[in-house]
Parts: structure tokens; sequence; C-alpha cells
């Protein structure tokens, strides 16, 4: 069964596995899937904006964005304040026909500081 991936009550569609660093400061994972349809995609495109993270003088780390900031649930685990880093990355899978599908790549950022 597969690992069920929502973010601000979105259902991420088709998830691949998922890859993530984590530093003492900050979460970030990247979450690639397909998708038949471009309307959860453009949901989550909605959700996103330019966000830039930069250390202070301190050694924290500062999030800037204008997008949404919600929670990213990966199964059972729970990050709030987390933000999609950027755009969100689609393209059309080549040779897919009349009814495309779609491949999609998100990175979430969840700032652990206070």
């Amino acid at each position: 069964m597969a690992t069920v991936i929502t973010f601000d009550g979105i259902t991420l569609p088709n998830p691949a596995p998922i890859r993530y660093t984590q530093t003492a400061d900050t979460f970030e994972i990247t979450i690639e899937g397909f998708d038949t349809s471009r309307t959860t995609i453009d949901a989550l495109i909605a959700k996103a904006s330019r966000s830039a993270k930069s250390t202070l003088l301190s050694g924290k780390v500062k999030v800037q964005t204008l997008g949404t900031k919600g929670d990213l649930v990966i199964g059972s685990d729970t990050y709030t304040n987390c933000v999609i880093m950027d755009d969100v990355k689609v393209g059309e899978v080549p040779g897919t026909g009349a009814s495309p599908k779609w491949r999609y790549t998100i990175k979430f950022l969840q700032e652990t500081i206070s």
C-alpha cells in the first residue's frame, strides 16, 4: 500500500519514493510523482511562490515566502509550518498520447527554528 501524502488538504497523486535532507534548523523534502490530470498539480502550483532561505549571522535559517504555509502529512507523520520552495516542476511524460501523464516535482521546506 502506497504512503498517502497531503499538503494543506490536497492529496498528492502517485508519489514516488521520498528523498529528504534534515539539518539542525530545517527539514527539506522533495516529492516526485505522476498524475493523469493537471487539476491537483495546478492546485499545488497555486499554493507555491518564489521562496528563499538564508542563513543569518547567528547561524539560524530564515525562510521568506509568499506561498501558503500548511501541514505536510506523510502517512502518520505531520510536519507543520511547511512551504513549497520555488516552483512546482511539471512536465508531460513522452509517449502517453491523447491522455497525457504528468510528472511533477515539489520541494517542501519546514522551518524548525523559532
